[in-house]
């Protein structure tokens, strides 16, 4: 059912929606992007998806948190159809090979239909076609821009100049971006709708973030393995392996071509003339001293060569393997340092909002009791 103004929308029923349009949204992309990453080899590839996983799924949540339930709904309609329209450029299939990009686009066509089914149940005909004219203009304006997770109405300069006094009209989006949800309540009614959509906001946001940590944890490391000392690192290694499987290939040539360089000598020797056996004889001791001068001498060179070759070889990989070890030292000392400081971070915040949330709910648990008493 549609409702023809925004002051008859209750902001806990929005809320509500917008929620449960977030959980289907969060894990249908989590789950395409996941097949994106088990499908691709690339490592910019899979660090892409990992971020764009990660990144989509805290835009809707924080959409689905908004103070203002309305306006997150229509922020998560705009950014949903966006990422779509995005998703169908030509880069995606780049970046991500023709059939990933595909279910991608599906994916989000997918979103799209549903969320705009949930922002006509609050929104008019009208309302919904500025809105959708809303993203073809941001579309317009950032023709560039691949990314739009943080779209927002209350951005738009037409929301900004709603704020002035008389200036702004409920009919419009840009009305409801500024408009007090909770207009016209009585004011115990009031406080205790807001108190029960703060709860619910906060405890919804806070399911979420071990969730988001884990992905975030996933995507650091996927961001290693994608940066250009880490592929300098993997190429250094291949290259050392080849290099010592050629050597052992040319060590084996040489000994067939020596032993077949034997085998031809003999032969001529065997054919020679029987008639002049004097001159035979004479001619095989002085092959037979030349030959055997000869295979020391080049016994004695290739065994002079193969030596400093294996120990230039040694000293080639040696150096190779200290260079790759400290570049690797290197490379794991600083992601485990930003792995600490994130995580730090991030559980510094998580306590904060813990925190947060038991001094609100005492501050509401105890206007309740006051209220009670009085």
């Amino acid at each position: 059912m549609k409702n023809n103004s925004s002051a008859q929308i209750e902001p806990q029923r929005v809320q509500s929606a917008t929620m449960a349009f977030a959980n289907r949204y969060v894990a249908a992309m989590a789950d395409v992007y996941e097949q994106v990453l088990n499908n691709s080899t690339s490592p910019q590839a899979r660090f892409a998806a990992q971020r764009a996983k990660f990144i989509g799924a805290t835009a809707a949540v924080g959409n689905a948190v908004e103070l203002n339930p309305l306006a997150g709904l229509m922020d998560m309609a705009v950014v949903v159809s966006l990422t779509r329209e995005i998703a169908e450029e030509p880069w995606v299939q780049e970046q991500y090979g023709e059939n990933n990009a595909r279910a991608i686009v599906t994916a989000l066509k997918n979103q799209e239909a549903d969320v705009w089914q949930v922002t006509s149940e609050f929104l008019t005909p009208d309302q919904i076609k500025e809105l959708r004219d809303v993203a073809v203009q941001w579309k317009r304006d950032h023709p560039n821009r691949r990314f739009a997770w943080d779209v927002r109405l209350a951005d738009f300069p037409q929301a900004k100049k709603g704020q002035a006094p008389g200036g702004q009209l409920v009919s419009s989006v840009f009305g409801i971006v500024t408009l007090d949800p909770f207009t016209g309540l009585d004011p115990a009614v009031k406080e205790v709708e807001q108190s029960r959509v703060l709860a619910e906001r906060m405890f919804f946001y806070l399911r979420y973030l071990p969730i988001f940590l884990s992905w975030q944890v996933d995507a650091l490391y996927l961001q290693i393995l994608a940066t250009p000392q880490v592929e300098k690192l993997l190429a250094d290694t291949t290259t050392v392996a080849g290099s010592t499987t050629r050597f052992t290939d040319s060590t084996n040539k040489f000994a067939d071509v020596s032993g077949k360089f034997a085998e031809t000598l003999e032969k001529f020797r065997v054919q020679l003339p029987e008639q002049q056996s004097t001159l035979v004889d004479q001619m095989n001791q002085l092959v037979a001293t030349q030959r055997n001068a000869a295979l020391l001498q080049a016994t004695t060179q290739v065994s002079i060569e193969r030596e400093a070759t294996v120990k230039q070889l040694n000293t080639t990989v040696s150096a190779q393997q200290a260079e790759l070890t400290r570049n690797m030292q290197l490379v794991i000392d600083a992601s485990i340092d930003r792995l600490y400081a994130r995580i730090r971070s991030i559980v510094l915040i998580a306590a904060g909002a813990i925190l947060g949330v038991l001094v609100i709910y005492r501050l509401i648990a105890g206007k309740l009791l006051r209220g009670r008493g009085s």
